[in-house]
């Protein structure tokens, strides 16, 4: 998720490594598992060589690594890979990459993958060209975003839940008007990888009710946390005691809520 574009500020730019890091291991907690079920499904195997974009703290390519093997590759490409200095697995690189701003080896791998990445950029458009001129003939092209249009509360009558409702929809409702995230581009993602007019093009999306301190709960936990400083707050109209609410309730295992809606697509280049 630390893939920001040259012209979009990231939303946990001016956050501490600490709890950026934090706020990147929730991230995998929540997601690894339906990343690692698609992938597996995808067939990924011994001897392939994969990219990962967007590699954050790089979970989902050490697991790649682990599948591919000492007769495969994976690159963990990122635009900030100081979370990924530590990885130690010898198939994998890391790569300090702008997909905004170059190229990947053409028709080099035999998947590429991004998660919670297009999101943040300028010009998703432009990445997956990217993404998708890097694939081989016969790999796979595999996308993951979220959509933020059913977030909320699942009982608006809950203690708090009308303020959590409007707090954090004005919260995404300034993220999305100052361009630094599109917060309804999950919806868009398998459009965008139909358009390269590929072949097994398909896609799915996973909605599910998610409590206070669960593994969505506290990934939320931490990005509203780490936003205590951030001028957004004050942009998005959000007071202090407001953001407060928000914290408490995520983790509080009672309540219940719809969080982003994850999306994902994916495509074979023939």
């Amino acid at each position: 998720m630390t893939g920001k574009s040259t012209k979009h500020l990231y939303i946990a730019a001016s956050v501490p490594a600490e709890i950026e890091g934090k706020r990147l291991h929730a991230l995998e907690e929540m997601g690894d598992p339906g990343t690692h079920q698609r992938l597996e499904a995808l067939g990924i195997r011994a001897g392939w060589r994969c990219l990962e974009v967007g590699a954050g703290r790089g979970s989902i390519a050490q697991w790649m690594a682990e599948r591919v093997g000492p007769s495969g590759k994976v690159v963990a490409a990122d635009i900030d890979p100081r979370f990924l200095t530590a990885l130690d697995v010898p198939c994998l690189e890391v790569r300090k990459h702008d997909v905004l701003e170059s190229d990947f080896e053409a028709a080099h791998y035999d998947l590429v993958h991004c998660r919670a990445l297009l999101t943040h950029l300028s010009s998703p458009h432009l990445a997956i060209r990217r993404m998708a001129a890097a694939v081989r003939p016969g790999g796979w092209l595999f996308v993951e975003e979220a959509d933020f249009g059913a977030w909320g509360a699942v009982d608006p009558a809950y203690p708090g839940a009308s303020t959590f409702d409007r707090a954090t929809r004005a919260a995404w409702d300034t993220l999305h008007r100052l361009e630094v995230m599109d917060v309804h581009l999950g919806r868009r993602v398998s459009t965008l990888l139909e358009q390269l007019h590929w072949s097994e093009a398909d896609h799915d999306a996973r909605l599910r009710v998610s409590h206070g301190g669960d593994k969505v709960g506290r990934f939320w936990a931490v990005t509203f946390s780490s936003m205590r400083s951030s001028p957004l707050i004050d942009a998005a109209a959000i007071t202090r005691d407001e953001l407060e609410t928000i914290l408490r309730l995520l983790d509080d295992p009672g309540f219940a809520f719809l969080g982003p809606i994850p999306f994902s697509a994916w495509c074979k280049k023939p």
